[in-house]
């Protein structure tokens, strides 16, 4: 058998081989490409999360200070009023596009009095939206 004919034969059996192996670099590329694009959205939507959750703490705790200093005012003077308050960021600057409904119980021992204030605000809307609730006790 000559040179020639050996090289035509191995040519012959080789053929058609880059073609396998160029679509299946093309769909492992692709696949690779459409799990990156999935991590990245999802990443995103977690950093929408995480921030308006932030803001939902940040708002409860202001609907906290709002209804402590109500109730013991600077100086310690005035009237105590314990009751139920809604604020929306269009009512006050600073919410950040959320709303703080504080509510405020009382309970008496003697001549002691304790209060229970419990504010739960919301932020954000549809998938970003975060809900937080703070509880907290004081004693006069």
């Amino acid at each position: 058998m000559s040179l020639n004919r050996k090289k035509y034969i191995m040519t012959k059996a080789h053929r058609g081989f880059a073609l396998p192996v160029a679509i299946f670099v093309i769909t492992v590329l692709g696949l690779l490409i459409g799990s990156v694009a999935k991590m990245n959205e999802t990443t995103s939507v977690g950093f929408g999360q995480d921030l308006h959750s932030i803001y939902a703490f940040y708002a409860a705790e202001s609907g906290i200070d709002i209804a402590l200093a109500r109730v013991f005012p600077a100086g310690g003077t005035g009237a105590v009023t314990c009751d139920s308050s809604t604020y929306s960021s269009t009512s006050v600057e600073g919410l950040n596009s959320c709303d703080v409904a504080v509510e405020c119980s009382t309970f008496s021992n003697g001549s002691d009095n304790y209060y229970t204030f419990t504010s739960t605000a919301s932020c954000g809307a549809g998938i970003d939206a975060a809900q937080r609730v703070i509880e907290v006790r004081a004693k006069n």
